[in-house]
Order: structure tokens, then sequence, then C-alpha cells
């Protein structure tokens, strides 16, 4: 399983979602499968159309250290 350190979280908010997707292509089949039956794709579309996608990752990262 991949650990939150070794997800992307650049200094550049644009790239995040690039990363964010790039990250997801290396999970499980299975972690993918659950990504896509909860839609978390289109949420992060949202965020990162209302440029807050950089926010809510480094929020979720910091809880999870």
């Amino acid at each position: 399983m991949k650990n939150l350190e070794s997800l992307h979280l650049p200094g550049d908010a644009a790239q995040l979602a690039a990363n964010h997707n790039n990250d997801i292509a290396s999970l499980s089949f299975r972690a993918r499968l659950i990504i896509e039956k909860f839609k978390f794709g289109e949420e992060i579309e949202k965020l990162d159309e209302a440029n807050r996608l950089y926010q809510f990752v480094r929020e979720i990262s910091v809880w999870a250290n």
C-alpha cells in the first residue's frame, strides 16, 4: 500500500491534479475501483477548478501524519 509520504504534493498547485492522477494510476486495482465507485475523480476536478485542491490535500496530509 502506498503511504501518504510518497504521494506528490508539489509547491506548484497547478500540477497537483496531474500528479494525483498519476498516483491513482499507481494504486492497486481494488483501490482504483473504490476511488471510481465513490467518484473521487469528480471531486478532485471540482476542487481543482475551485482552486481548493492544494489546500485540501495539504490539510489531509497534515491530519494523516
